[in-house]
């Protein structure tokens, strides 16, 4: 069964040296110290396939019996099969764009991405292996089956060859950081074509496995390991700097929710005194205590948005919306921002544009609002024109939505101009500026993957305009809405009865209060529990508003509770103080109706009473 000739000695000659030195290779790679990476854990796989391929390949090159000659080569064929795609697997690894450095594999935050690759490698080897196995294999002249003859090898030599043409477009693809650490990868592709072709022009020779070892002990020369304290240090800080991003963004959520509460009974009591009778010193005093709050509110929410937005925690996240229906709150926000100045507030809005579109509707909506905000900011006469208009791009079934923002108002300088983008720019002389919404604005912009620009004049006023793509759904909606061009009138729900739910009564206060302007019967709850037994009991209501951050049953969990109920049709709409870019998405994954963000808004108000309950 086992010829151990000299001829038999001479033919394994490079697979037992070969055996040998992979041996050692392994045997310096586990001492070494070091992080362990999915690149590490992929060449400890080759090391060990090709120790594996070497012994089987020794033990074939001196057995005597045909069957278990044949068994064993092809064997080795498929072995050779699974370290070809275990060596691409390392290279896609090391070389690719989403590669993390030398962070442990457990903890790359990219970790289910090369996951997929681990198995998409493992799969295409594995399929391969098993073709070298089913292929046939032709002995030589003794019978045997040590040289490479026959449908199987070849199999092997052509895979090998696509291996070949993959790690080399890696490498071409590769940043230069990538190429440099990998400059041996070329050594390794010169050893292992020169290996192949030698093999393919003398068949007899067996350094297929030697060429293999060779090959990978070349790439241990690519494995990088710094120093491991040094490594750790890094881990520590960076772990060290993600909690106290953690901290920060729940400190200023917390506060953000705080700052809301008594901010929505300034605006919402001071909203309700100007239409009041009083003298004009008083309304403007009113006005000025308005206009203070919500300014207020707005560094609030640039705060918050600037935040999300370093942190990297904003995501895009599309939805089928109503293109006039998102033109019409964007108005209504604006209109109530600009109280009773004497500024006024053009629309121009293109009829022809599709009206369903796929998008970030939020982030759209949000783009919009701080630019207007700032206009009306910095406009105290003259006016401001929101124009909405669109290019449409059939091949790709898609409109560039355009928005212009032209304002009269005091304009900005050459200086302010160049830094208009930072987190924060306003001028020392007051002249001009932005506010934080602005800072907000580019990125939210470029997030979508669109364009901003603006041109601005001291004196004259600014003009702002950005385009996003838009997936076009359709062209006309059973929603779509006429464009509010002139103020909206609040309509009388006389007849209509509405519940407020709410834990701070000072909120409760004021939501009544410019509920009853609608002539609508409104009910004042302090707690999701109560909200639940009145229902239970059979009292029928219109529509419900409900705080979402409640102490022991909380707006959601009310919720939950409330659609158990048999029969239970009611819209309920998420009265919330944490409005952020997704707070859409979020209640409506919940199941709330609809939305309100706190201090209310009177226009943004009207809108919902006129859409629940007109």
């Amino acid at each position: 069964m086992i010829a151990l000739t000299m001829e038999a000695w001479s033919r394994i000659f490079f697979s037992i040296s070969a055996l040998a030195y992979t041996v050692l290779v392994l045997i310096v790679f586990l001492k070494k110290e070091k992080v362990w990476t999915l690149d590490n854990y992929v060449y400890l796989a080759m090391v060990v396939l090709i120790i594996a391929q070497l012994s089987l390949g020794c033990f074939n090159q001196i057995i005597i019996d045909p069957k278990l000659s044949l068994i064993t080569k092809k064997i080795y064929n498929s072995l050779f099969c699974i370290w070809g795609s275990m060596t691409s697997l390392y290279f896609f690894a090391a070389l690719s764009s989403r590669s993390q450095g030398y962070i442990a594999f457990k903890l790359n935050p990219e970790k289910k991405y090369f996951t997929k690759a681990i198995y998409l490698f493992t799969i295409i080897g594995l399929i391969e292996a098993i073709m070298v196995i089913v292929l046939k294999q032709l002995p030589n002249e003794e019978g045997l089956y040590y040289t490479s003859k026959g449908a199987s090898p070849n199999f092997a030599y052509i895979v090998f060859a696509f291996y070949l043409i993959f790690w080399f477009v890696l490498f071409i693809r590769a940043d230069k950081e990538k190429k440099k650490r990998l400059r041996t990868l070329i050594i390794f592709v010169c050893i292992a074509s020169a290996g192949a072709v030698l093999q393919l022009i003398v068949p007899s020779l067996y350094i297929t496995g030697a060429v293999t070892a060779l090959s990978t002990a070349v790439i241990f020369l690519t494995i990088g390991n710094p120093d491991i304290g040094r490594i750790e240090e890094l881990n520590i800080a960076r772990d060290s700097a993600l909690r106290a991003n953690q901290i920060k963004s729940e400190f200023l959520s917390s506060i953000s929710h705080e700052i809301r509460t008594p901010l929505n009974a300034i605006v919402g009591f001071s909203e309700s005194l100007v239409e009041e009778e009083m003298d004009e010193q008083d309304k403007e005093d009113v006005k000025i205590i308005r206009s203070s709050a919500v300014n207020l509110l707005e560094i609030v929410n640039g705060i918050l948005d600037i935040s999300k937005l370093d942190a990297k925690k904003l995501e895009v996240v599309e939805q089928e919306y109503v293109l006039s229906k998102v033109i019409n709150e964007v108005i209504a926000s604006t209109r109530s921002y600009m109280g009773n100045n004497n500024v006024n507030f053009v629309v121009k809005y293109n009829e022809k544009l599709p009206q369903v579109l796929i998008g970030d509707v939020t982030k759209f909506k949000n783009i919009t609002n701080n630019i207007l905000t700032n206009a009306v900011k910095y406009t105290s006469s003259g006016k401001i024109v929101l124009n909405v208009d669109g290019i449409i791009n059939d091949e790709k079934n898609s409109c560039r939505i355009l928005v212009t923002i032209e304002d009269t108002g005091m304009g900005m300088t050459e200086d302010v101009l160049k830094d208009l983008f930072a987190n924060y720019q306003q001028s020392d002389d007051k002249l001009s500026g932005s506010g934080l919404g602005v800072a907000v604005t580019k990125k939210l912009v470029e997030l979508l993957g669109g364009r901003i620009k603006v041109v601005s004049k001291v004196g004259s006023g600014t003009t702002f305009t950005y385009g996003i793509d838009q997936k076009i759904m359709a062209f006309e909606s059973n929603e779509t809405e006429a464009i509010y061009l002139e103020d909206l009138k609040a309509f009388d729900a006389a007849g209509k009865k509405v519940m407020i739910v709410d834990d701070n009564l000072l909120n409760l206060k004021v939501a009544k209060k410019m509920v009853l302007e609608y002539n609508a019967e409104v009910d004042i709850f302090q707690a999701g529990k109560d909200c639940l037994e009145k229902i239970k009991s059979g009292a029928k209501y219109d529509m419900i508003m409900m705080d979402d951050f409640m102490p022991e049953m909380n707006g959601k969990q009310t919720l939950d509770e409330l659609k158990k109920l048999a029969g239970f049709d009611i819209p309920v709409i998420a009265l919330t103080a944490n409005n952020d870019s997704n707070s859409k998405e979020k209640y409506s994954s919940e199941g709330f109706n609809d939305y309100l963000s706190k201090p209310i808004v009177k226009e943004e108000l009207n809108i919902i009473m006129k859409k629940y309950l007109s």
